[in-house]
């Protein structure tokens, strides 16, 4: 399979479950590439955008709940990015079952840019703080 992704150690955030849920999120963005580069990129968009909507669900809620159980300070700003993302996430989907577009590749240039920008910067910075309260 042609990975646009693959993970690397810089990605993860020292939690395991969380690393696991984001290894999903990469796996998500390699299989809509693999697609798209046999042109059967609008055959699985569907399903991979609602597999990405529960993603977020259960990714976005473990780690609130982290979040919240150990009092982690910046969870609200957290949070915030995450209604960003969820909100992002379901207006492809609007735009996907309306027909608007093919979303295919602007899809992966959102994730692409997500996973750089909130799991490497924001999403790092709570790997220490959960470590030093026992969480591996």
């Amino acid at each position: 399979m042609a990975q646009l992704l693959a993970w690397k150690a810089e990605y993860s955030v020292g939690v395991s479950e969380l690393d696991q849920q984001h290894k999903g999120l990469v796996g998500m963005m390699n299989e809509l590439h693999e697609a798209m580069m046999q042109g059967k990129g609008s055959e699985v968009l569907g399903g991979i955008l609602k597999r990405l909507i529960e993603y977020t669900q259960v990714h976005f809620k473990t780690e609130e709940d982290l979040f919240e159980k150990y009092g982690y300070a910046r969870a609200v700003e957290h949070a915030a990015e995450h209604k960003k993302l969820i909100a992002q996430v379901q207006k492809f989907n609007q735009d996907y079952l309306a027909q608007k577009a093919i979303l295919s590749v602007d899809l992966l240039d959102f994730l692409g840019d997500w996973l750089k920008k909130h799991i490497i910067s924001s999403d790092r910075a709570y790997g220490p703080f959960l470590n030093s309260k026992g969480v591996k």
